[in-house]
């Protein structure tokens, strides 16, 4: 029933104008009314981007098969996950041909994804959540316009495991450049698919004191990556042209992937706790009229 109701109202709110409708459910999520205008905390300064800053690379970088050059520009092929098919259709038997170890997704939009590890796999519900996601418009439900912005496609990869054939580990950073300084904040989630927390650290993977829409594991790391200075470098150099981005890295058995680059963080509706922690990251980000 609770269900059934959240989403009634969702639907009701989507006719709203966007920035009430984002302010509204900010307020419901986030506990307080954001000031998108003139922005101080994370949150805010992601839904200023929303509705005030126009970049052309944000559109481009956020399709899955374009930011791929951008960044093999930037840090050639090496870090580039190899890929199995790109294109505007799929069927159910061009994806069971692949075998398994494979991941399936949408260009334009976030969350349609699908990993495919098993011979199991029901290849007729991937192709149709991939076929249907074509269709859809991030943008219009989320206010994200560089997605609006993408030609929806579909890509197949590689699937990356590690030796032990388990998924690698998903390390995202928070890169805020200011006044020719970068600050990282290190995000790390655990369980994704059964008991999801998400834990936050330093650029030396000090433990931060504060969760971000899911529990904190509050794990302390021991034994940094060897490879963990490569990983700073390559995200700051990825996120050089921006004031804030999240850079998406995979570290796989020494090597290290890129995943994507993400602009909007929890689409500007990620609650903190202690909330003071959205303030302090708002101070990192200098917002520029890029």
């Amino acid at each position: 029933m609770k269900d059934a109701v959240k989403h009634i109202v969702k639907k009701i709110l989507m006719y709203l104008p966007g920035k009430l409708y984002v302010k509204l459910k900010g307020l419901y999520v986030l506990r307080y009314w954001m000031n998108i205008k003139e922005p101080k905390t994370f949150n805010e300064k992601i839904n200023h981007r929303k509705f005030y800053i126009a970049n052309e690379l944000y559109a481009l970088c956020a399709d899955k098969v374009a930011v791929r050059e951008y960044v093999r520009k930037i840090a050639g092929n090496k870090y580039l996950v190899p890929v199995i098919f790109i294109g505007g259709s799929i069927t159910a038997e061009q994806l069971e041909s692949y075998g398994v170890g494979f991941v399936a997704k949408t260009t334009h939009d976030s969350g349609n994804v699908h990993i495919v590890n098993s011979i199991n796999a029901d290849y007729n519900k991937i192709c149709k959540s991939l076929m249907s996601g074509l269709q859809s418009d991030y943008s219009k439900e989320y206010y994200e316009w560089w997605y609006e912005e993408i030609y929806p496609q579909i890509i197949v990869e590689k699937l990356l495991l590690m030796e032990d054939g388990s998924l690698p580990v998903d390390y995202k950073f928070h890169v805020f450049n200011r006044q020719g300084k970068s600050k990282i904040i290190v995000q790390i989630d655990y369980d994704r698919f059964t008991n999801h927390n998400r834990s936050f650290y330093d650029e030396d993977l000090k433990l931060l004191k504060f969760s971000n829409n899911f529990p904190s594991l509050d794990k302390v790391i021991v034994d940094k990556p060897g490879n963990f200075p490569r990983m700073i470098k390559l995200a700051s150099e990825l996120a050089a042209d921006f004031d804030y981005v999240r850079v998406d890295l995979f570290n796989v058995n020494g090597e290290v992937y890129f995943g994507e680059l993400t602009f909007a963080h929890a689409s500007g509706w990620g609650r903190f706790i202690p909330a003071k922690y959205d303030l302090l990251l708002g101070t990192y980000w200098d917002v520029k009229k890029q």
